[in-house]
């Protein structure tokens, strides 16, 4: 009996022993995983072409990426645990600019804004931002901001916008008719000159597919496959429709445009 009592002690003892091997071992899988995941996580932060930014609920810096320190100019020993909104928000609109981040956060989704920074070399740049809270037992901690850089896109925006604006200025006030179309062939801009030829007002005109006013609309189809091959067609006949049902004859230079990258927005053109 006595043997018999040692010998389930024993067992029970080799018992524990490999339950508690099996739970180190469960353990330790179990930080190896936690361990690969923080490596990835931090790999991905290191290497990602965008702004990665950590706030914590006053709005101090507690996580910056190589891509902000490099659009900043900040490295993040010279940022870290101070005031984002103080030091890199221009024209005193730090408050405003985390009320916003704050009304924004509320809703507890993603949500893209713009705002400018003022970089360490004092240079403005503009950011547009998606943001996420961090919650630990659901109360806020901080938040997670991911920035891409669109400073050379606005500008770009701009110019184009400016050199549309000089375009029509000049396309308006001139005898002859000129159009541009998108490219499914609506209207987008066309010159006063339209109303003489045609009988329709400019307003009228704005939004109507081009090919309305062929006669022959398959016409047109030709027409844009040229341009599709090789970007223009020079005096070619056309007859286009008036508004009170004459028909008149056309010869029509016409040719892609595109935006500054080369982009092709439409078909422009002058039937005369």
């Amino acid at each position: 009996m006595a043997n018999n009592c040692c010998f389930f002690a024993l067992f029970k003892s080799i018992l524990i022993d490999r339950l508690l091997a099996g739970s180190k071992k469960k353990i330790r899988l179990s930080e190896l995983k936690l361990s690969k995941t923080r490596k990835f996580r931090d790999d991905l932060i290191k290497t990602a072409n965008a702004l990665i930014l950590g706030l914590d609920t006053r709005g101090n810096v507690t996580l910056l990426n190589p891509a902000a320190e490099k659009v900043t100019g900040y490295l993040k020993s010279e940022i870290e645990g101070k005031n984002w909104f103080e030091m890199l928000i221009p024209g005193g609109k730090h408050q405003e600019i985390l009320d916003e981040l704050n009304h924004l956060s509320d809703e507890g989704l993603p949500r893209w804004y713009e705002n400018k920074i003022l970089t360490k070399n004092g240079r403005e740049r503009i950011i547009s931002w998606s943001h996420s809270k961090i919650r630990e037992n659901g109360k806020t901690e901080g938040t997670i901001l991911i920035g891409i850089d669109v400073t050379e896109r606005k500008l770009a925006e701009g110019l184009l916008k400016e050199s549309e604006e000089k375009y029509r200025e000049i396309m308006e006030s001139t005898p002859y008719i000129r159009y541009r179309t998108d490219l499914e062939g609506s209207i987008t801009f066309v010159s006063k000159a339209i109303e003489k030829l045609t009988g329709y007002t400019v307003e009228e005109m704005m939004g109507r597919n081009m090919a309305d006013l062929y006669l022959y609309p398959e016409k047109r189809k030709k027409i844009l496959a040229v341009l599709d091959k090789e970007g223009h067609i020079s005096d070619i006949e056309i007859q286009l429709k008036h508004k009170d049902g004459p028909v008149w004859w056309a010869s029509s230079n016409s040719q892609l445009f595109t935006d500054q990258i080369g982009k092709i927005l439409g078909v422009e053109g002058n039937p005369k």
